[in-house]
């Protein structure tokens, strides 16, 4: 009897290990654009198949739409199970695969932004399925909004976990966390609000005079310079300038000149 039982908890051992051991997750990047009322989501990565396997499955947020799954750069039709809180994508291989695979999952979805008072809150999570080597996680929020700022607050008070980088493309401010060998749940959450618009009203106001200001000085510089390229001239002087002007290569004989000026020879 306990032949049987030890030689049943070995094969429940053998395939739990199987099903957990796989493949993992050389890469994992996970970009996340943030609108008003969605989010749209680009995974990416490497999986390492250990062994030929017949499934390969991702844990994503709830309330997916828009789904589109790519391995090695073709679409496949994937099965996609909501949960209480989460879905999970599985993609199934008829002849199994083995070795490394590079993967892109796209998806928009309105879960999680919540309104908190005069801010929005966008929660998220990344529950690995199996050993992740290299965590990417990026977030671009909305044009025009920004992380609060509050007297006695530090940033860590908005954002959790502290990112590792936040910078700007000109357009939205982007904050990325990199982890590494995670296995464990990831989660973030980060409080935005949006730029003031009287804030916004003296940026656009700043840039109107700075152009005005430009094409004023412009202007000024470049009537200064046509005016001092040229000596003054007596009013006879002009009139030889612009006879010589007039006439064909600029060129006159002196008799020519005085027959078109009206002058003496002299």
């Amino acid at each position: 009897m306990k032949f049987i039982k030890l030689i049943s908890i070995l094969l429940i051992f053998l395939v739990f290990s199987s099903i957990t051991t796989a493949y993992i997750l050389e890469s994992y990047v996970n970009t996340v654009e943030l609108e008003e009322k969605d989010s749209f989501h680009t995974i990416e990565g490497i999986v390492l198949m250990e062994k030929k396997t017949d499934q390969f499955s991702l844990t994503l947020i709830p309330r997916v739409k828009n789904l589109k799954v790519f391995i090695d750069e073709q679409e496949r039709k994937c099965n996609l199970e909501e949960k209480i809180g989460f879905s999970i994508l599985r993609c199934s291989f008829s002849e199994g695969i083995v070795g490394k695979h590079h993967f892109k999952v796209t998806f928009n979805s309105n879960y999680p932004l919540l309104d908190v008072g005069n801010k929005v809150l966008f929660k998220s999570e990344y529950n690995p399925s199996t050993k992740t080597e290299k965590f990417n996680y990026i977030v671009k929020l909305p044009v025009g909004y920004v992380i609060p700022e509050e007297e006695g607050k530090d940033i860590s008070f908005f954002i959790n976990p502290k990112p590792k980088n936040i910078y700007s493309d000109g357009q939205r401010i982007i904050l990325s966390w990199e982890e590494k060998n995670i296995n464990e749940k990831f989660e973030v959450s980060v409080f935005i609000e949006k730029l003031a618009t009287s804030v916004t009203n003296f940026i656009l106001l700043s840039i109107l005079v700075l152009i005005i200001f430009l094409v004023v000085s412009f202007y000024l510089l470049r009537k200064r310079k046509k005016e001092t390229s040229m000596p003054a001239l007596l009013e006879k002087e002009k009139k030889i300038v612009q006879s010589l002007q007039r006439a064909k290569n600029h060129e006159l004989w002196q008799k020519q000149l005085q027959i078109e000026t009206g002058f003496s020879k002299a």
